[in-house]
C-alpha cells in the first residue's frame, strides 16, 4: 500500500502501482526515491512518523531498504526551527539505540500551499510497548526482562546526558547552550521589555568590532589561541601549524574563568559557546551594509548566522 502524506488528503490510501494519490493528486514516491507504506504513528505533539521504503539504498542488488520518515505538521517558526536542529543533534550521538538522521527535504503537496518538513531515520528493528503487550496478550511483563529494558533506557539517556542535551538549568555564570535564533531572539525582546532598555542580537561586524576591542592581531589576546587561554577542541590545529594542540574539555566553562578579558572587558569571544548575530548567513563577504548593520536577505527561510 502506498500511503499520501498530505494531512489535508480524505483518503490517504492507495494501491502500490499509483504514482500520484488519488484523493488529492500529491506526489507518492517522495523526493524520487522513499514510497510510505505504512503510518507508524500520528500521536506525536509535532507531526507523525511513517514506515518507508528507500528505492535508492540498494539499486545494485534491487532491494529496497526500510527507513523511518518523520513528517513535521506543526508549521510554527518554533517548531520548524527545533525540527532542522535535530539531525545536528542526532548526529552528536552514537548508540545503536539511536536512529541516525538520513537527511530532511521538503515535500509540496498537491493543490494546496502546505510545504511539509521531512527527515528520514534510520530504521531499527524491534516492537513498541504496545505491539508488545499485543503479541504477548496483555500478560504481564517478567521483571528480569523489564529490568533489561531499564537498564538499555538508562545507557541511552547517559549517552545523551554526557552531550548536556539534558538539564539548562545549570547555573548562572555558565553560558545558555542548546537554544535555536528564535529563542535568542525572544530572549532579547524580554529582556527591552522588563528593562525599558533595547536589546537585540548584534550584526556580525558589531560582533566583530565587540570581539576584536581595537586590536590588530589574530585574536585579542596575541596571534596565539591555547586550551589554557579558551575552551574549544585543542585535538584541532590550524592548517598553517601555528596553534597547538591542547585538552579537549567536552563541555562548557564557567564565563571568565580563563580570566583573560579583552579590552571591552568581554570574556570567552573566542570559544566557549558559538553566538548568534542577527544577519542571514552568505557564502561570501561581498555586498554587506556599509553602516555595520545586518547583512539580511529577502528569503526569511535562509539560515542565521553563527560567530
Amino acid at each position: 500500500m502506498n500511503w499520501c502524506i498530505n494531512p489535508d488528503c480524505s483518503k490517504p490510501y492507495n494501491t502500490e502501482d499509483t504514482r500520484f494519490c488519488q484523493a488529492c493528486g500529491s506526489e507518492l514516491l517522495l523526493a524520487e526515491r522513499y514510497r510510505v507504506i505504512g503510518l507508524l504513528s500520528d500521536k506525536g505533539a509535532f507531526g507523525k512518523t511513517y514506515e518507508v521504503l528507500d528505492h535508492n539504498s540498494d539499486q545494485k542488488s534491487n532491494h529496497n531498504t526500510l527507513k523511518v520518515l518523520k513528517v513535521l505538521t506543526d508549521y510554527q517558526s518554533r517548531a520548524v526551527e527545533l525540527f532542522e536542529q535535530e539531525p545536528w543533534v542526532l548526529s552528536q550521538l552514537n548508540h545503536p539505540g539511536i536512529p541516525k538522521s538520513e537527511g530532511t527535504f521538503i515535500f509540496s503537496c498537491r493543490n494546496n500551499e502546505i510545504n511539509l518538513h521531512c527527515m528520514v531515520l534510520e530504521y531499527i528493528e524491534g516492537l513498541d510497548l504496545e505491539e508488545y503487550q499485543h503479541q504477548h496478550k496483555k500478560h504481564p511483563i517478567d521483571e528480569t526482562l523489564a529490568l533489561e529494558w531499564l537498564s538499555q533506557l538508562v545507557k541511552i539517556l547517559h549517552v545523551v546526558h554526557q552531550k548536556h542535551f539534558f538539564h539548562r538549568d545549570k547555573g548562572d555564570h555558565l553560558p545558555v547552550e542548546q537554544i535555536c535564533w528564535y529563542d535568542a531572539v525572544e530572549f532579547c525582546a524580554r529582556v527591552s521589555q522588563k528593562t525599558g532598555r533595547t536589546y537585540r542580537l548584534p550584526s556580525e561586524v558589531e560582533w566583530e568590532y565587540a570581539c576584536r576591542a581595537g586590536i590588530t592581531t589574530k585574536f585579542y589576546f596575541g596571534q596565539t589561541i591555547t586550551t589554557n587561554l579558551a575552551n574549544y577542541d585543542g585535538h584541532q590545529t590550524d592548517t598553517d601549524g601555528s596553534q597547538p594542540k591542547g585538552i579537549f574539555r567536552e563541555k562548557t566553562t564557567t564565563v571568565g574563568s580563563f580570566q583573560v578579558a579583552n579590552a571591552f572587558g568581554l570574556y570567552d569571544m573566542h570559544g566557549n559557546v558559538w553566538e548568534w548575530c542577527a544577519d542571514h548567513w552568505h557564502e561570501n563577504h561581498q555586498g554587506p551594509p556599509s553602516d555595520g548593520s545586518a547583512w539580511l536577505s529577502n528569503n526569511e527561510d535562509r539560515d542565521r548566522l553563527l560567530r
